[in-house]
């Protein structure tokens, strides 16, 4: 009989162990450091539910720090209980930042198995802050950041992030400037739903995401905090470096531009000299071919005029691609060197010329003429319809090799 005491006492004991080990710390998505002693990270509630008055201070201090928290509704409070948190990831200058969060909140180890330095090729956390727990979950804030390999508007770079990772975005896409967006959205973590708002800033040749989620039942609680933390981040250092690099191209006096590195020149032609062929393209990662643009120089000679050459471009048209010109989109002038005396773009949509061949590109033209020369620049892109992040791409592109045309 006291042997069958014993066993019972002993496994009553190991379900009671069992249960504490296995359920008082609370679900958290970041990692816990083990050597932060009395703090916000160690289990205080659970603890009460099965035996009530149990560590009623501790349970008392973290009820008044989650309050705080939520507390913050005015610039006033916002000053009040938050304090600058400094971080200069990785040691790297260009991601030294700072920001303001609640005094109570943490920052979190990024984890044991993360490499000294943090891969610029995929996003990567640079950072991460948490809250105390309210309820049964945490407010966070997180840092990304990641290498950008081609030019492209913020704007456009935001959209296709959103797209990828199934967010929805709740609102517009703000732009603030021409390197930082802020946007709302929601997504599913697990089965919780959790709202974030979060900037986005091209810092030199990376891109940097800031974001503070929370529950989406705590939205309104947080609704003041949320903005203000984010809205408070700011480098410390401004990095100038440019997304991609360029080179020079030029051609005796007819023709000098820039180009991205990445685009590629193929196929130029300058057996006449009074008639320059030049072709680039435009690849995405995988190597493809996302946008073609032609650029023709030609000197105007005796019995040259502006419409012959326009016919010569049509005639191009069909031989390279068995393309027609359909609906004239868009016309306007466009900034150019002082060089030419006459700018202009025109954008159309163009067709096959055999029917049961679908289009989805268009066509965007632009002439530049000075007392010597036509220049000519077409570019056949995808429709923004089509694929935006491409048209975005092209888009950037050749405004700027056209804007370098001197």
């Amino acid at each position: 009989m006291r042997k069958t005491y014993i066993i019972s006492t002993i496994i009553i004991l190991g379900l009671a162990l069992g249960i504490k080990t296995s359920f008082s710390m609370p679900h958290n998505d970041y990692p816990i450091d083990k050597n932060l002693k009395n703090d916000l990270y160690q289990p205080v509630f659970l603890d009460g539910l099965f035996k009530k008055g149990k560590d009623k201070e501790a349970r008392r201090l973290a009820e008044e720090e989650k309050k705080a928290s939520m507390n913050i509704t005015d610039e006033k409070s916002f000053i009040a209980l938050t304090d600058i948190f400094y971080e200069k990831p990785f040691n790297a200058e260009e991601l030294e930042f700072e920001i303001r969060l609640p005094k109570i909140w943490r920052k979190v180890p990024l984890g044991m198995n993360k490499s000294p330095e943090f891969s610029r090729k995929i996003m990567s956390d640079i950072a991460r802050f948490v809250g105390p727990i309210v309820g049964e979950h945490r407010a966070k804030l997180s840092l990304q950041a990641r290498d950008l390999n081609h030019n492209i508007d913020i704007e456009h770079w935001a959209k296709n992030y959103f797209l990828e990772n199934g967010f929805t975005l709740q609102g517009d896409i703000n732009v603030e400037s021409p390197t930082v967006v802020n946007a709302n959205y929601i997504y599913l973590s697990g089965i919780i739903a959790q709202y974030v708002y979060t900037k986005i800033i091209f810092q030199g040749n990376s891109v940097i995401i800031v974001r503070f989620e929370i529950p989406l039942s705590y939205k309104d609680n947080f609704a003041y905090l949320q903005k203000a933390s984010v809205d408070s981040f700011k480098f410390i250092n401004k990095d100038d470096t440019p997304i991609e690099n360029t080179k020079i191209f030029s051609v005796l006096d007819a023709i000098r531009f820039t180009y991205p590195t990445s685009w590629k020149l193929v196929n130029p032609d300058f057996k006449d000299p009074d008639r320059l062929k030049i072709e680039l393209h435009n690849h995405d990662s995988s190597n493809s071919v996302t946008g073609v643009l032609y650029i023709i120089a030609s000197r105007k000679t005796e019995g040259s005029t502006l419409k012959k050459e326009v016919k010569k471009i049509r005639t191009l048209l069909e031989l390279y691609g068995d393309l027609k010109t359909e609906a004239l989109l868009a016309t306007y002038d466009i900034e150019s060197n002082l060089r030419f005396n006459f700018s202009k773009r025109e954008e159309y949509d163009i067709a096959f010329k055999r029917e049961d061949r679908k289009m989805e590109q268009e066509l965007w033209l632009s002439l530049l003429s000075d007392d010597e020369w036509y220049i000519f620049a077409f570019m056949i892109s995808p429709k923004y319809e089509k694929n935006n992040y491409n048209w975005a791409r092209n888009e950037i592109g050749y405004t700027n090799i056209v804007s370098s045309i001197e």
